[in-house]
């Protein structure tokens, strides 16, 4: 009995530390369930629409859906070359840098921007 009670104290502590990963993983977003239904599906297939539908204001932050001229090092495009929110964005915020931004500032916007 004592073995359960030590197993089952063991999972609960992981499970924890997971939810506890997740959620700082997830940044701003609180849930999976916030643009995803079950599994990896995306509530939206549109990945600039399902961004807007909860950041409104930051349309106006870059020009969407622009056929890219460079191909960015290290910055995905969408299966068109297109530019997307995800661009420039890790949408799970893993990376640590403020606005969920998948690079510093500075070596987003170099490789498209050269000045």
């Amino acid at each position: 009995m004592r073995r359960f009670i030590r197993l089952a104290v063991t999972v609960s502590s992981s499970i924890l530390v997971c939810l506890i990963s997740l959620g700082s993983a997830l940044g701003a977003h609180s849930a999976c369930s916030d643009c995803h239904r079950r599994g990896k599906t995306l509530k939206n297939p549109s990945v600039n629409e399902l961004c807007i539908s909860c950041h409104p204001d930051n349309v106006k932050d870059h020009v969407l859906d622009v056929i890219s001229k460079v191909k960015p090092p290290e910055l995905p495009l969408d299966s068109q070359n297109r530019i997307t929110c995800i661009t420039c964005h890790e949408a799970h915020g893993r990376s640590g840098i403020p606005n969920m931004l998948r690079l510093e500032q500075d070596k987003i916007c170099a490789p498209c921007h050269p000045r």
